[in-house]
């Protein structure tokens, strides 16, 4: 499964660029600023690109397929996305860590005023992140 990705987000992206969903299991993977990267294959015939996934792509693309609705409340995608990149991967803690990312407690125990946005939702939106990782991989 290969993705065009065109976005208005960057100038500097090549819009003929191709994201490559699927994995084999003799590919390494890291993470780097939240996104999985894949490492420089062996031959030119296993050549493979990444691309950042964008904002505007995670709200129309992946968000529909990672966000399931535990209530009637209704969370608005682009602050779902904005609160992983700004914090649970992007914080100084978490780009620090091991894992590239805030463990479940690390990010529930964010100050209010560090993190306000779902400041009593957090658990809903970690469960957000986690089908989000899982999309990914």
């Amino acid at each position: 499964l290969a993705i065009k990705i065109t976005s208005s987000d960057y100038d500097h992206e090549d819009p003929d660029t191709l994201l490559d969903l699927e994995e084999s299991e003799d590919e390494d993977e890291d993470l780097v600023e939240g996104n999985a990267v894949l490492q420089q294959p062996t031959t030119k015939a296993q050549t493979r690109v990444w691309r950042e996934v964008t904002a505007s792509y995670f709200v129309n693309e992946i968000w529909p397929k990672i966000y399931r609705s535990s209530s009637n409340r209704s969370i608005d995608p682009l602050l779902i996305w904005m609160e992983i990149k700004s914090f649970i991967k992007g914080s100084a803690q978490a780009v620090e860590s091991k894992e590239g990312c805030l463990t479940q407690k690390e990010y529930e125990i964010l100050g209010k005023k560090m993190a306000s946005n779902f400041a009593g939702s957090r658990e809903e939106v970690y469960k957000i992140f986690q089908n989000y990782q899982e999309y990914l991989h």
